[in-house]
């Protein structure tokens, strides 16, 4: 949700991380037990499909 209470993201990620932390306008998100990234729009901008977040190699992001 944003500030004025409307939905960016579908809800369809089991968690959301915080916008940010990882790119500016990057937030970590799980579905099941996999891991991805999403931008602020939604769109999925790295492949949910990672068993551990930490084995993400992000790169000029």
């Amino acid at each position: 949700m944003d500030t004025h209470g409307k939905a960016v993201v579908p809800i369809e990620y089991d968690n959301i991380g915080k916008f940010g932390i990882y790119g500016t306008y990057w937030a970590l998100v799980q579905k099941g037990d996999k891991f991805g990234f999403i931008d602020t729009h939604g769109k999925v901008v790295v492949p949910i499909k990672y068993d551990n977040q930490d084995k993400i190699k992000i790169e000029n992001h």
